[in-house]
């Protein structure tokens, strides 16, 4: 047991060191080392203390500060981001230019990149092509390239096995001298996990910029594209557009590569537009459609529904 404060104290409130020993970054910490685990608790417990002490009771949070806390990035780069939005793509409805323009926001010098993405998930992703670079900056570059290769993929119609030869070539391409180089196990093992949980991680750093966008919006009474919004889904199911979303709930299907064969069927029929929401985006795609059925019906469809409704004249 670490020293400390573990009582519950006379008001009914939990101390702050009982409730963060029981988080599973004290315990990680406590598995490796006792001691650097206490200390690094005690290290948060000052923290915290200094940041409360600084506090000014009566000043509300701005809403950066207040985004900043709820995804736990620096308030620095809240305001990066807010900075960069003039340089967003804009008149893009495609979800890899907008994720690709997210990630390049991120510095591999800060420690920003490690508030969404954890070390172990991407180790478990890229394996020695993360584990084996040398210093944290490095690992977060090695990361950022292999997110931006493996999202070109996801967004397009590969099958976990292609996606799982790009990963498998990307950590060659950059684990360094090995005796035996990483090679794809036939069972899309680095795909498969990409698909089931570390989607979801890219995804939560789409909604940062949606809630970002959001705050913008309200703070300033104005409108800016919907396609922010649509992100944290595109990049989490591999939807390339928000026509693709659309098309899937047409469908009641969020399997990526069938939505993308359906939504291919219909696509001559659908603009895109940056400004359309969501009721836009829904009702483009249910005409669409409705219109790909009826060019389905061929010619000789057609006289043999003429010729039905002949015999059914001539019988009257």
């Amino acid at each position: 047991m670490h020293g400390g404060n573990t009582k519950t104290n006379e008001d009914g409130t939990t101390p702050f060191q009982l409730l963060t020993s029981r988080s599973f970054g004290y315990f990680q910490k406590r598995s490796a080392d006792t001691a650097n685990a206490d200390a690094w608790l005690n290290g948060r417990q000052q923290k915290l203390e200094q940041v409360l002490s600084d506090a000014e009771p009566e000043t509300p949070a701005t809403w950066q500060e207040a985004l900043a806390a709820k995804t736990g990035v620096s308030l620095k780069f809240v305001r990066k981001l807010e900075g960069a939005l003039p340089s967003a793509p804009w008149p893009s409805v495609k979800a890899i230019d907008w994720a690709i323009w997210v990630l390049d926001q991120f510095d591999p010098n800060e420690e920003d990149f490690d508030a969404f993405f954890r070390p172990e998930s991407l180790e478990k992703i890229f394996g020695r092509a993360y584990k084996n670079q040398k210093d944290l900056e490095a690992k977060r570059t090695v990361a950022l390239a292999g997110i931006r290769e493996i999202l070109l993929d996801w967004f397009d119609r590969k099958t976990l096995l292609e996606m799982d030869t790009t990963i498998s070539g990307f950590i060659v391409k950059n684990e360094a001298p090995v005796k035996r180089a990483t090679k794809s196990d036939g069972m899309a093992k680095f795909a498969r996990r990409f698909s089931n949980r570390f989607a979801s991680e890219i995804s939560f750093v789409m909604s940062a910029l949606a809630q970002l966008v959001t705050e913008i919006e309200l703070a300033t009474g104005t409108d800016l594209a919907p396609m922010p919004g649509f992100l944290p889904q595109l990049v989490r199911f591999g939807f390339p557009t928000p026509y693709h979303f659309a098309v899937s709930r047409e469908l009641s299907t969020s399997a990526r590569i069938e939505v993308q064969k359906q939504y291919e069927g219909i696509s001559k029929y659908i603009e895109h537009d940056p400004s359309d929401d969501w009721d836009a985006v829904r009702t483009k795609v249910t005409n669409a459609m409705s219109l790909s059925l009826f060019t389905e019906i061929s010619d000789d469809d057609i006289k043999a529904l003429e010729e039905l409704f002949k015999k059914d004249n001539d019988s009257d």
